[in-house]
């Protein structure tokens, strides 16, 4: 994960985006090529508006440079609409339960073009609820063709969403095999 997000630098081996072989080196390297991650930890502001965090770092100005919050706020809302979220782009983050937070996370890379989302354990403080909820915006996400690369442990989650399941044990490959048998196949993990 922190490889392909360019946190770290590989020391051997091969990347392949849509069959084109890729250099990675730096997070804005894994940025160009639409790669966002979504770590486990929540990396959102908590004392901002939903706006304001999607836009951090880059945010929207007008003619004599000022922050543009309306553009920002109608931009972000049509994210929000989009998504099926009943979350507005003036509301506090903080405010937020985790799994809407977890869903601004993902907005904010939608906005981000992403064509490659890795999501880290993302549903370790979610209720049986919200994971249902963020299960079926994963594949809305899958059907536009984001990719999803989903790093999880819990192997009744991985047979709900995968379309092919990859186990990785101190850096080594284990075994790929396609989604739907992860339930007929004990994996050794």
């Amino acid at each position: 994960m922190k490889i392909l997000g360019g946190i770290y630098s590989k020391d051997s081996g091969e990347i392949y985006i849509r069959g084109e072989k890729v250099r990675i080196g730096t997070v804005e390297d894994a940025k160009s090529l639409g790669i966002r991650m979504i770590h486990q930890e929540i990396s959102l502001n908590d004392y901002l508006t939903v706006a304001e965090n999607i836009f951090m770092g880059r945010y929207i100005t007008g003619r004599l440079g000022l922050v543009d919050f309306r553009e920002m706020n109608r931009q972000t809302q049509s994210i929000l609409d989009r998504m099926n979220l009943n979350i507005k782009a003036g509301d506090i983050v903080g405010k937020l339960s985790i799994a809407q937070q977890q869903m601004i996370e993902i907005c904010r890379s939608i906005y981000d073009n992403a064509k490659i989302l890795i999501m880290d354990e993302p549903t370790a403080s979610l209720t049986d609820k919200e994971i249902d909820e963020l299960f079926l915006h994963i594949n809305e996400l899958k059907a536009s063709g984001v990719g999803i690369i989903y790093i999880s442990h819990r192997m009744e989650e991985i047979s709900r969403i995968a379309d092919r399941v990859t186990v990785l044990r101190d850096g080594l490959l284990i075994g790929s095999l396609p989604g739907e048998l992860v339930s007929h196949v004990k994996l050794s993990i």
